[in-house]
């Protein structure tokens, strides 16, 4: 592997670089996946359950899934 391009005339540095991550929230609430109901009306003279946030039981925290890649090359270290 030390020989591969080692008389190389124009290419001095050559660099290949990759990179995987997941990057992500965590600030949904303890709370964000129930079904919650308001007792802030009335129907009939009576107190009144209102939905005050809908269920959604497949919520979860959101992820980012992401791949760099670069090449470095370094060209005629020497110019005449």
């Amino acid at each position: 592997m030390k020989t591969f391009l080692k008389n190389s005339n124009f290419i001095d540095n050559l660099k290949l670089r990759l990179s995987y991550g997941i990057t992500g929230t965590q600030d949904i609430g303890s709370s964000r996946y129930l079904g919650l109901y308001s007792l802030t009306t009335q129907y009939n003279s009576l107190t009144g359950a209102v939905p005050y946030q809908l269920a959604s039981p497949n919520l979860t925290w959101e992820s980012k899934h992401q791949i760099n890649a670069g090449i470095d090359i370094g060209l005629f270290k020497e110019l005449i």
